[in-house]
């Protein structure tokens, strides 16, 4: 697996280059993307991986306590400006495979993704039950635990054994739909409208509900199964981002823009947040908390999520002037990224029994307990990979 590991879910595939299509419109990749190793999609995988780390450590946020709880406040920023984690996954995922024609045909495209996400999804959830079975004592919320055939398929069914886990229940999902969007991705109008009848469903019928319109008149006519998931949005988004948004007509996209659209999506989305929950001031903490406008249907997520990809996108001329060494390094951070999605949840709990002894106490920061996760989570999965990778050597040898 060790170089494969590279070419995990959320990795670089390879895109082809410029193609011309059938129809009205001929479209003609961007030199970028015509690159067979996209470095920012690395980069991308890794931001992304940090990002909800830094999520999962912050759910706090939905317990608030009062009295003007500091580490609450800093929670509730870090949802803010990491909420954009799981939509870029997304959105990678989409650009990497909605053109997965050119490569193989349905029939791979849904072994390969059996092989990766459906045994990941197995490996990963065995591996938390037997952790929180074996060891109940030692993770927060396991004390109850128990260990059942019977147990593993229930949770594994409903989702219960790590509730983290829903993006990869998502993905499946959106896998299934695949064959079909995979013809709509020639068509970038076919494209735009599959994107806006999911911008809709699941952005603005949401965010009317929110600014309190009643939304018994809005689902009977707005409800629609296909487009409510807002996950769709984001994965043929990030196809449409990286494909058919046009650099033509003097019109560039410059990574500092992205940056500063990013930090006024996170403010807007924090102020309103903020608002909406009735607290202003760092005195006052709500006695529940919405977290609408700080979600993944929030519109607010929505931009920054596509100021982060764009971003990093504009940012791709140079990081291909980066040495072959350390786009390796890169690539292999990278493929590890999914390693620290599937572990990053049991680091978290068992360090979370840990708190509040005295030598920990400085593990009590949501920020350097974020850091510690996230590079412990690193280490664990770039050492699984580099194993796992030697083991396939020696069996393929054997063969």
């Amino acid at each position: 697996m060790s170089h494969r590991c590279s070419e995990a879910l959320f990795s670089a595939a390879q895109i082809r280059s410029a193609r011309v299509f059938k129809g009205r419109e001929t479209v003609e990749m961007q030199d970028l993307m015509a690159k067979k190793r996209l470095v920012f999609v690395y980069g991308l995988n890794i931001l992304a991986a940090f990002a909800v780390v830094m999520l999962h450590v912050s759910l706090d946020v939905f317990a608030p306590q009062g009295g003007g709880d500091p580490k609450w406040f800093a929670s509730f920023f870090l949802q803010a400006a990491f909420i954009f984690a799981v939509p870029v996954f997304f959105a990678v995922s989409g650009m990497n495979l909605l053109d997965y024609r050119s490569k193989y045909d349905t029939k791979t495209f849904f072994i390969k993704r059996v092989k990766r996400v459906g045994v990941v999804l197995l490996f990963g959830s065995a591996v938390c039950y037997l952790l929180y079975g074996l060891f109940p004592s030692s993770f927060w919320g396991a004390e109850n635990a128990t260990l059942t055939f019977k147990g593993f398929i229930k949770g594994l069914l409903s989702n219960t054994i790590n509730d983290t886990y829903w993006f990869l229940y998502t993905i499946i999902y959106l896998y299934m739909l695949t064959p079909l969007l995979s013809l709509a991705a020639q068509r970038k109008q076919l494209l735009e409208y599959i994107m806006g009848c999911s911008l809709l469903a699941s952005v603005l019928i949401p965010l009317a509900a929110a600014l309190g319109f009643d939304r018994s008149y809005l689902d009977p006519l707005f409800g629609w199964a296909a487009f409510a998931n807002v996950a769709l949005l984001y994965y043929v988004g990030g196809f449409y981002l990286a494909r058919y948004l046009k650099r033509s007509g003097g019109v560039s996209i410059s990574w500092w823009p992205m940056l500063l659209l990013y930090l006024a999506a996170t403010a807007a989305m924090a102020a309103v947040s903020a608002g909406s929950n009735g607290f202003i001031g760092f005195d006052a903490v709500p006695a529940e908390y919405n977290p609408y406008w700080i979600s993944v249907n929030s519109p607010f997520c929505m931009v920054q999520a596509a100021a982060v990809f764009l971003c990093a996108q504009a940012l791709e001329p140079r990081l291909q002037s980066l040495k072959e060494g350390s786009q390796r390094v890169l690539a292999k951070v990278s493929g590890a990224s999914l390693g620290v999605y599937l572990i990053q949840m049991p680091i978290i709990n068992w360090i979370g029994l840990r708190l509040y002894w005295p030598h920990y106490q400085w593990l009590q920061n949501t920020v350097v307990r974020g850091l510690v996760v996230f590079f412990v989570a690193l280490a664990v999965s770039l050492i699984w990979c580099e194993l796992w990778g030697r083991l396939k050597q020696v069996v393929l040898r054997k063969e």
